[in-house]
């Protein structure tokens, strides 16, 4: 989301830039490791994200220094925790009740799970959400693929027009299935 697909929506095809032919070469990697090798000049621009960059920061403050914010997105949604449909109802609320009370327990265990939280992106423990959590991503995966679809060489009209359809229909049988779906 925060590498690709929300720059992509958000700066460049709005402002068409074709990400993939403007830049020499790309580089997959980490947020921390893109930001090293803008850092140490082994590449132009790297993406990153609010949480990961605040702790490159601070892991790297030097070469941190080294770096210049050019552009922000809109804030997006954080990553979701998702299980199986097919897995009983019984089994799905235990793994949600496990996750949701991780590091919240008092005494040595809770002080325990805390610190592996602490570790995790610094994460204060779980809420519960449904399928509606899902939305968010889906909408933003939508509409790059529409845009995606509006700035593209097609041979017609008509074949540009089914393209869009197609993904006018698969987004609303996306959504329609998480709203209908049991959480």
């Amino acid at each position: 989301m925060s590498g690709f697909i929300v720059p992509q929506l958000q700066l460049f095809l709005p402002n068409h830039i074709a990400m993939e032919t403007r830049f020499l070469s790309e580089t997959v990697g980490t947020h921390q490791t893109n930001a090293l090798a803008v850092a140490n000049s082994e590449a132009d621009v790297a993406t990153n994200n609010s949480a990961d960059f605040e702790r490159f920061k601070q892991r790297f403050p030097a070469e941190a220094q080294r770096l210049q914010v050019l552009w922000e997105s809109d804030l997006i949604p954080h990553a979701q925790i998702v299980v199986r449909r097919e897995y009983s109802p019984e089994l799905r609320n235990r793994v949600q009740a496990f996750m949701t009370g991780y590091g919240r327990a008092k005494g040595p265990r809770g002080d325990a799970e805390r610190v592996v939280l602490k570790s995790l992106h610094d994460l204060a423990g779980f809420v519960a959400a449904d399928n509606s959590s899902l939305e968010p991503a889906a909408k933003l995966a939508y509409q790059l693929a529409k845009q995606n679809a509006m700035t593209a060489q097609w041979v017609n009209d008509a074949a540009r027009q089914a393209r869009l359809q197609r993904i006018e229909s698969g987004y609303a049988e996306q959504v329609s299935v998480l709203k209908d779906a049991t959480p």
